[in-house]
């Protein structure tokens, strides 16, 4: 079965190794470790590989250079030999089988290695033998890559995601590898500002903060050179100031709104955050303490038109109340309300 499928990814490539080919025992040797290995690739994939080692130990010496064809190898001047050598197919299949025996960074560090060496094959036209196989390690590979990625139950350190990142992009998975990457995102942002939301204890907010801006800076990092991905270190890197944000809260203040004439607070946000108001006519005091931050409150009055006001955050301390007055015609200003 498995020389039938051999000879039918066989291409027009073929190459001679003549009698007195200076390199011909190391042909003869890699031809024979490949047979063997063949022989052991579904039982033991790891034995197979070990085969292969002086294989492409001579490739990389340069004392094998003909591979993915068929050989005819002479040992006299009429009498050849006839193989079938395809060492990067071989140990491209071998490293895939292996990974399906490994999880996590092990099964990656196999992966990679497969999807490189099949892709190597592919290259050298031994498309039918090498297309099927290179198509599930690089479906393998994404699936790999995408559970070391979920922001549910992430851990830093991980390693090989580049490299692995790299050859998704490189694949027919990269539109479907980009897609959930800017879905997990928003999963992460809309988590953090649920948070903020419901978690009032500023404390227990700043560890799963933490971790989000963890989680953000090392995706963005992961992807940052890769082409195919470059929306998403912007969207990350704005989520992770988010997450620090709320990792680094300085603690809340009051507001207090009171503007001549009396206007109508459309909008007050904060990072693009709206903070939900039940009542928006001024005079008014905002009923939640607000938690440190950049702030923006956009007025409106049906005569004198609208106003925009910015409340910078390293302008605000904890625990303190502060006013923004001014008049809608002129300027608005924003002063801490003092108690005697």
């Amino acid at each position: 079965m498995i020389h039938a499928l051999l000879m039918l990814a066989l291409g027009s490539t073929q190459g001679t190794v003549t009698h007195n080919h200076p390199n011909r025992a190391a042909y003869q040797e890699a031809v024979d470790a490949c047979a063997e290995a063949e022989k052991l690739l579904v039982a033991s994939p790891e034995a197979a590989l070990e085969k292969l080692v002086p294989v492409f130990a001579d490739i990389e010496k340069k004392n094998i250079t003909m591979v993915e064809q068929r050989l005819f190898i002479y040992a006299k001047a009429q009498e050849p030999s006839k193989y079938e050598f395809y060492p990067l197919s071989l140990r491209g299949r071998a490293r895939l089988l292996a990974a399906r025996k490994q999880k996590d960074e092990e099964a990656r560090r196999f992966l990679v290695g497969a999807v490189t060496d099949l892709q190597a094959s592919v290259a050298h036209k031994a498309d039918r033998l090498s297309l099927e196989p290179l198509a599930e390690a690089q479906k393998e590979l994404w699936e790999n890559v995408r559970a070391a990625l979920t922001y549910e139950g992430w851990k830093p350190g991980r390693s090989g995601l580049a490299d692995a990142l790299a050859l998704v992009a490189a694949s027919e998975r990269a539109q479907e590898a980009s897609d959930w990457i800017a879905a997990e995102i928003n999963k992460v942002e809309a988590h953090l500002r649920g948070l903020r939301k419901n978690v009032a204890n500023l404390e227990a907010r700043k560890p799963p903060a933490g971790l989000a801006a963890g989680w953000c800076q090392a995706l963005a990092a992961t992807v940052r050179t890769l082409p195919a991905f470059q929306p998403v270190p912007g969207a990350a890197g704005k989520v992770e100031a988010l997450a620090v944000s709320i990792r680094d809260s300085r603690g809340t203040f009051k507001l207090k709104i009171g503007v001549s004439p009396w206007a109508k607070v459309e909008r007050l946000t904060r990072q693009g955050e709206e903070i939900e108001l039940v009542d928006r006519d001024t005079p008014l005091l905002v009923p939640l303490d607000l938690e440190i931050d950049t702030y923006t409150v956009e007025l409106v009055h049906p005569t004198k038109g609208r106003k925009t006001k910015s409340i910078p955050a390293n302008s605000l301390l904890p625990g303190r109340t502060y006013v923004l007055w001014g008049n809608m015609n002129g300027d608005l200003e924003v002063s801490e309300l003092l108690t005697k």
